[in-house]
């Protein structure tokens, strides 16, 4: 998955030769054409990329199962409720 392009190489030093290598392949992954695939959970796009996939964010649906990647994690609140945004702001601002 991949949002904005990038506008420096995490780890590498821009004069070293891996940089040039870093970013045409940037520029591979995110040129031409993403296929828009909708779904009932929302749509996204995808492009096909060597022997992966590539999924421009944002990717609104619930989880990855749509793209054939199982959940393996679940946030929760007390009484096993599902976290929330609002759930996890208010408890970052009690620790403070």
């Amino acid at each position: 998955m991949i949002s904005d392009c990038p506008s420096i190489s995490p780890g590498l030093n821009p004069s070293e030769p891996h940089h040039e290598i870093y970013n045409t392949t940037l520029q591979e992954m995110l040129s031409g054409d993403f296929k828009k695939i909708a779904t009932s959970e929302g749509p996204y796009d995808l492009k096909a990329f060597g022997k992966g996939r590539i999924i421009k964010a944002p990717f609104t649906a619930n989880s990855f199962a749509i793209l054939g990647v199982d959940r393996d994690f679940s946030a929760t609140e007390n009484k096993n409720n599902p976290a929330t945004d609002s759930c996890m702001e208010s408890q970052a601002l009690k620790r403070f």
